[in-house]
């Protein structure tokens, strides 16, 4: 009887191996299917208990030199970043260090409201404190190297917008202001303090902070997709600071966050406030939903980069998605990959492109505004190729679908050109409806 039971378990066991293989199978196709058409370079992994169970790479690290992103490939993370502040700052509380509850003025008496701006709205952004990297000219300043003192500097001619604690309102400068603050009372630097407490307790060996990208480290350039994919400028990471500057690769990023929430970081009192949500925002977290199932976690966005991560503490797992190519929707890639891990049914994209001519698309150009919305948009073509430029925003390209249907994969975005001159702009299950003003 005994070996009949151990056949039986044998045969169950190799029942669920072959399942994970054809899910797996079906993501691997998946994620070629995105590469080949163009539309995502970068690496994935998903993680149970800190050990990675499915990674994939896909794209070019450096497209001129046709060198290809690895699982090892180092990836600016941007705002994810803010997870490791947020984390350091409640290590240092913990450490008595400083009181999340004090006011900022002991720090930064020269910010406006800063005697009644508190570390933990900073920590919600929820002081105030004007976006710095909303400035008109971040951009082209954010290539030069500059110093906390310009940084801070920065930050205290961009005032307040808005009074300390009634609302939130997403703002790097308030991390800025907790990476000074950390290297204040540590009397070390950043990368100092994150070296101690997270990276080398968790043995994280492809996780880095700051720096220009380097080849010899293996780390990643990255592009936007105009016709072709283009070499984005490299930000200058004196500037993000534990807003955004740290590099990493998804397999670290997922045992760090699994580390940080089963208290090999900081304790479980500590980690309560970060999963505390006001106005859908913790410390350092967010909560977030995908394919059915809630989770916390974190996006980030610089220069090319793209990145996001989900953690679902009831099974331990970590989804990590970056990408130094994005021509898709993020959101839908990570969801699509979320799916594919639990089981659940998702279909592979179909990216045929129908044929149109110029003569086709002369009927749908046009200067379109909305009722509904204060947006106009300009539909032109480029020979046989639709283009949709709303007023203040990038020119997009649309992927014809069907006669008179056109989609924009990266933002969700549908056109539909109906006879009576009307365009109907599907996003998101939102439907807004735009009538033709003048033919172009």
């Amino acid at each position: 009887m005994k070996y009949v039971i151990l056949v039986m378990l044998s045969c169950i066991t190799g029942l669920q191996s072959f399942a994970q293989d054809n899910r797996y199978r079906k993501l691997d196709a998946y994620f070629d299917t995105l590469a080949a058409h163009q539309l995502f370079m970068g690496s994935i992994a998903i993680g149970r208990q800190g050990m990675p169970v499915y990674k994939k790479s896909v794209g070019f690290r450096d497209i001129t030199r046709g060198m290809k992103n690895n699982d090892s490939t180092l990836y600016g993370i941007g705002s994810i970043t803010k997870t490791f502040t947020a984390t350091l700052v409640l290590k240092a509380a913990e450490e008595r260090l400083l009181d999340t509850g004090n006011a900022i003025a002991r720090y930064f008496p020269g910010i406006k409201n800063s005697e009644r701006i508190t570390i933990a709205q900073l920590l919600r952004h929820r002081s105030g404190i004007h976006n710095f990297t909303n400035n008109p000219y971040y951009r082209s300043w954010s290539t030069q190297r500059h110093t906390g003192m310009q940084l801070l500097d920065t930050i205290i001619a961009g005032g307040s917008d808005f009074e300390p604690g009634s609302k939130m309102e997403y703002s790097n400068s308030n991390y800025i202001l907790l990476t000074l603050i950390l290297e204040k009372v540590y009397r070390q630097s950043y990368a100092q303090i994150l070296n101690k407490k997270i990276l080398d307790p968790l043995q994280l060996k492809h996780t880095r902070f700051g720096g220009a990208i380097e080849d010899a480290r293996n780390e990643c350039r990255s592009y936007t997709f105009k016709n072709g994919w283009h070499l984005e400028p490299e930000t200058d990471l004196s500037i993000p600071l534990g807003a955004g500057a740290i590099k990493s690769t998804p397999a670290d990023l997922g045992r760090f966050v699994h580390a940080l929430f089963t208290g090999r970081v900081i304790a479980p009192a500590s980690l309560a406030p970060m999963q505390t949500a006001q106005d859908g925002a913790g410390m350092g977290l967010f909560p977030m939903a995908m394919a059915g199932k809630n989770g916390w976690g974190h996006t980030g966005g610089i220069d090319g980069f793209r990145s996001v991560y989900i953690y679902f503490p009831k099974d331990a797992i970590c989804m990590a998605l970056f990408a130094n190519g994005e021509n898709y929707n993020l959101n839908t890639i990570a969801a699509t990959a979320v799916k594919a891990f639990y089981d659940l049914p998702f279909e592979l994209p179909d990216f045929t492109v129908f044929p149109v001519t110029e003569a086709d698309l002369k009927p749908y150009t046009g200067r379109y505004a909305s009722a509904e919305v204060p947006l106009k948009i300009t539909i032109s073509n480029k020979g046989n190729v639709l283009q949709a430029h709303p007023d203040h925003q990038p020119v997009y390209t649309m992927r014809a679908l069907a006669k008179g249907k056109f989609r924009h994969d990266a933002t969700n975005v549908d056109l539909e050109f109906n006879a009576d001159g009307t365009m109907v702009l599907l996003q998101n299950g939102q439907k807004r409806v735009f009538k033709k003003e003048a033919p172009l």
